[in-house]
């Protein structure tokens, strides 16, 4: 039912204020634990409630004095957390700050022992309202509406569902963004063993075995890269999320009104999704800013009265109190939007996205929002980052776009970025240490950085470190950007490690560096390889899309050894401009589905055990002669999809 989404969301905050405030008292934690008992009893009667709401006017009004009753322990919860934050950041320490931080942890001790009063009120209120629901056999049963949220769809599913309904229609959801929204909104439920960012991944698996979503676009290594909603169910439960108030969409108040009555959300809006401008915003009222947990922008105009406007209304949340109870502002693909340096002072922000922004700067105050989980600068002209970064002891995934970061404060820091799971486009040069700077950082899942020749010793080391690394894209140069030589030990340890991106000079393939175990998918680019290395990337058991690029092998032959390259299914040879032959032993490759080729000048033809392979299906060749396309256009099977193109340098 989409009501017990409002429900998830608040004992899921509650949940967090138990693990994270880790000083409150002990009556509060009772008083917590009573309210979490108390909302899933009424999960119960919300069930039968939301059947009955559409057909009677008093379970209606019913439903709605409680929801905006979980929404005000919503509030209670998210004013207490910032006004703790706000005192640990006062200058105002000692007797008065104790002595605030405990009339205000007795009023929130108060504030929910009266909600869970008023939860076991509504709870007798609907018995009395259930009833008088007797139905005649004139009525009949009232049945779950169609397109509703299905009855066996599990609870933690529900919000991350109703989510989706926010987005543009017939626009890509990109997975990476989607999956950190869901985190920074408490979507994602702790599990002991388990990692949010495992769970996020099977909360998707989930809705997408269901046919809730759809995945639209996949990588190469078969997993999502973007989804949709079907048709038949976002444009329900975008409405219904919308009348719970989970969120709001900007831009269909004018065609709301006309077409209606209604013209105001019932509930004091949280959740501000922009597919317009946003200069025409009711953000005059305190009605609409005061509660705003979220503001997410699908306006992508480039132009400047955007920015400023964007500007103009994220100073109107944070507000003349100097704080706001915002959790996301994602303002992706909006063109230079302007953020005041007050954004600081939006203690509660757990997401931050500028990517595709093209920021030239970023307020310095941005290191000190102490719950700040994920930042995304990735695809903007920010070249540098406040020090302060290192004091972010929330920090997960961080997105950068070639940045050097200052470690003079990191160097000198007790726990620096201990929670830290993501760094991407990190560039380390003479002036970033690795030894007593970056290899402290010990926790990455992923880790993608670009840098001078003069550190790859060291960062080699530190790779070996990174013993839960799953994602690994290293790329050297020397000063002047040209690739230069890899220094890198063997990667064998590195159980966890599956996708490898590779750019610079690579020595022999010997027999003392192997590749992880466990790889997936490997792209080797300027690599300058003079031995073949398709002998030792043949025993990878699990490699399912290898990409040779520019000049990574300089050899003019290539051999695939029997039985190797069980697992492949894509295989890219890119600017080998020397390879002439290719060979496939029986066995080899057994089941590739997919090859493209381009710019092999050399090369005399497409070994007939790939043409001919009964798993074989894509075949895309650009710029290669003629004859070549026409070798393979008359050996191909009838099955195989061929593309030929030629491409303008």
């Amino acid at each position: 039912m989409a009501a017990e989404v409002v429900v998830s969301v608040v004992m899921q905050k509650l949940t967090n204020m138990l693990v994270q405030e880790s000083t409150i008292s002990d009556e509060m934690i009772d008083q917590a634990e009573g309210l979490i008992i108390k909302f899933r009893e009424m999960q119960r009667y919300l069930r039968d409630a939301e059947s009955k709401q559409e057909s009677y006017d008093d379970v209606r009004k019913w439903m709605a004095e409680f929801l905006g009753i979980a929404y005000d322990l919503e509030d209670f919860v998210d004013i207490f957390v910032l006004e703790r934050t706000r005192r640990r950041r006062s200058s105002f320490i000692g007797y008065i700050a104790t002595f605030e931080g405990l009339k205000a942890t007795l009023k929130l001790c108060s504030e929910m022992k009266e909600i869970e009063g008023k939860i076991s009120d509504y709870m007798s209120k609907f018995s009395q309202i259930n009833e008088r629901l007797t139905l005649s056999m004139d009525t009949g049963p009232i049945l779950r509406k169609q397109n509703d949220l299905p009855e066996d769809l599990p609870s933690h599913l529900r919000p991350c569902l109703l989510y989706l309904g926010m987005f543009p229609k017939d626009v890509d959801i990109p997975v990476r963004r989607l999956f950190h929204l869901w985190l920074a909104e408490g979507f994602v439920k702790q599990s002991p063993g388990m990692s949010p960012e495992d769970l996020v991944e099977e909360y998707l698996a989930e809705l997408v075995r269901r046919e809730m979503i759809l995945v639209f676009s996949f990588r190469s290594d078969g997993s999502a890269k973007t989804c949709r909603m079907p048709k038949k169910l976002r444009h329900v439960l975008s409405l219904k999320a919308e009348e719970i108030g989970l969120f709001y969409i900007h831009g269909k108040l004018a065609s709301r009104a006309a077409a209606s009555s209604v013209s105001d959300p019932q509930f004091e809006v949280r959740r501000v999704v922009e597919h317009a401008d946003i200069k025409d915003y009711p953000g005059e009222t305190e009605f609409y800013v005061k509660n705003l947990r979220s503001y997410i922008s699908f306006n992508t105009q480039k132009k400047d009265l955007q920015a400023i406007q964007i500007g103009k209304f994220v100073s109107k949340i944070i507000g003349k109190r100097g704080y706001a109870l915002l959790r996301v502002l994602d303002l992706e693909g909006v063109y230079k939007p302007q953020l005041p340096e007050e954004l600081g002072f939006l203690y509660h922000l757990w997401y931050l996205g500028l990517r595709w922004t093209f920021s030239d700067a970023l307020p310095t105050s941005v290191g000190h929002l102490p719950y700040l989980e994920t930042l995304d600068v990735k695809h903007t002209y920010i070249r540098t980052l406040p020090s302060t970064i290192w004091k972010m002891k929330l920090l997960r995934h961080l997105y950068l776009n070639d940045i050097r970061l200052d470690m003079s404060v990191h160097r000198h820091s007790t726990n620096p970025l201990t929670q830290l799971q993501t760094l991407w486009g990190l560039l380390v040069d003479k002036k970033t240490p690795v030894k007593d700077g970056l290899n402290r950082l010990v926790n990455l899942r992923k880790l993608g950085l670009t840098c001078h020749s003069i550190s790859t010793e060291g960062i080699g080391q530190w790779i070996l470190r990174l013993t839960g690394l799953r994602s690994l894209k290293l790329r050297c140069k020397n000063e002047i950007g040209e690739p230069s030589s890899l220094h890198l030990p063997s990667l064998a340890n590195l159980q966890h490690l599956t996708h490898v991106y590779l750019l610079g000079r690579l020595p022999k393939l010997n027999e003392k560096f192997e590749f992880p175990p466990q790889l997936i998918v490997l792209t080797l680019s300027v690599s300058k390889l003079e031995y073949d290395p398709m002998p030792k990337l043949a025993r990878l058991k699990n490699l399912s899309v290898l990409r040779l690029l520019a000049n990574s092998y300089t050899g003019k032959k290539m051999d695939c050894p029997e039985g190797g390259f069980g697992s492949l299914r894509v295989l890219r040879l890119w600017m080998l401009e020397n390879l002439e032959e290719w060979e496939v032993a029986e066995g080899a490759m057994k089941n590739l589905q997919e090859l493209e080729i381009r710019c092999c000048s050399s090369l005399k033809a497409v070994p007939d055990r790939v043409l001919k392979s009964s798993t074989f299906e894509k075949l895309n060749l650009i710029n290669m002669l003629p004859a070549f396309v026409a070798d393979c256009e008359a050996k191909k099977q009838e099955k195989t999809t061929m593309t030929k193109e030629t491409w303008e340098f």
